[in-house]
């Protein structure tokens, strides 16, 4: 037998009587804290198994999350390990995409500690020149970096000294967000020559206020006719990897909206018309809901159908939903902010009121009026 030359290494047993080896061994001191590091391990079968492993803990030294060679991509996954827990699966796709597509190829091979504010102002400069969206990549970047000073990897951030620039593509929806009650009208029509599909989905949406995923989500059985409202339970949303999937309404907020009545008609015709299945708005293969870019296609199919001539905007199917709170505002003045809240499914009134309630013509018109009737001079 060998000569057990590992004073460090021990044997002991359990209270069943059943016998391990173990060690405690001395690492160092960690450059970060200061403090001595041990470590302590058990439960080994033989002294052969423990001493090869306190062998290994030895030759590796200390551990710490610290690496002066540490680059962009290494950060990045240590980030978003802990960032993926606390957002939905399809954010994560978002800035998986975001990272693979212009954030990796640009600036995945820097040292982050060789980051400075001009390397990473130099990046930023360059994301408008073929990004629209390049403000939320941007938020990414300065999120991995506030981490990586949380944590001692680097003492502050450079992202803290970069300014946004200023995008060089236009936002194709930099237009109205929303439609008055006359430019709808003409919407619907444009809609109903697209066809039967686009005609109920894009009504339904307007009528409901409805987001996208939610409608595309729809069963059969979520309506109730007798009792005239839509439960509105689920959405199709992304999952981490891309994939469609259903899930939770946004703010997991499940609600009883009011089914209107002049849909009735459009939805007996829609359902007599389309494929039988559980989903009003299903794919022909298999009874499963449509997709979002399908929608857009649609949304261009519509926009398609206008006579040449025709001055009417060009807005997002989210649209309708903000077109929806603003005339169901301005029909009834006595509904309040709360009730729109529950009707839409937003989070705060804060929400309801900054985004979705605009200013249609009549309401500016009757805010004119009130004004030049003020008597005070």
């Amino acid at each position: 037998m060998p000569k057990r030359t590992n004073t460090h290494i021990y044997k002991y047993a359990t209270k069943t009587g059943k016998q391990f080896y173990g060690f405690k061994i001395y690492l160092g001191i960690n450059p970060l804290t200061g403090k001595k590091v041990e470590r302590t391990r058990g439960r080994f079968d033989s002294y052969a198994a423990a001493d090869r492993e306190y062998k290994a803990m030895a030759a590796a030294g200390i551990q710490t999350e610290y690496d002066d060679n540490m680059t962009v991509e290494d950060l990045y996954a240590k980030w978003f390990e802990v960032h993926k827990q606390s957002v939905k699966p399809i954010t994560q796709y978002t800035i998986k995409s975001l990272w693979k597509n212009h954030i990796k190829p640009q600036i995945g091979n820097y040292r982050v500690n060789k980051a400075t504010p001009q390397v990473m102002q130099d990046y930023a400069n360059k994301l408008p020149e073929h990004l629209v969206n390049y403000k939320l990549t941007l938020s990414y970047v300065k999120a991995m970096f506030r981490y990586a000073v949380s944590k001692g990897f680097i003492d502050s951030s450079p992202m803290d000294h970069v300014d946004t620039p200023v995008s060089k593509i236009p936002n194709k929806h930099t237009g109205p967000k929303f439609y008055e009650h006359d430019q709808l009208t003409e919407f619907l029509q444009a809609a109903k020559k697209a066809g039967i599909w686009p005609e109920m989905f894009f009504t339904l949406v307007a009528m409901s206020g409805m987001r996208r995923g939610e409608a595309l989500a729809l069963r059969w059985d979520d309506l109730d006719t007798a009792a005239m409202t839509i439960s509105v339970t689920k959405t199709v949303t992304t999952d981490e990897n891309g994939k469609q999937t259903l899930g939770p309404t946004k703010n997991s907020v499940r609600r009883v909206i009011p089914l209107n009545a002049k849909l009735l008609p459009l939805l007996r015709r829609y359902r007599l018309q389309s494929v039988p299945g559980k989903y009003i708005f299903r794919t022909v293969a298999k009874d499963k809901p449509l997709t979002r870019q399908y929608i857009d296609w649609q949304l261009r199919n519509v926009y398609a159908t206008l006579d040449p001539d025709s001055k009417l905007p060009r807005i997002t199917t989210h649209g309708l939903r903000h077109t929806f709170a603003s005339l169901v505002f301005e029909s009834n003045p006595e509904v309040t902010p709360k009730d729109m809240q529950n009707l839409l499914g937003d989070e705060t009134m804060r929400v309801v009121m900054e985004i979705y309630v605009h200013a249609t013509k009549e309401g500016r018109d009757r805010t004119r009026q009130a004004v030049n009737s003020l008597n005070i001079l």
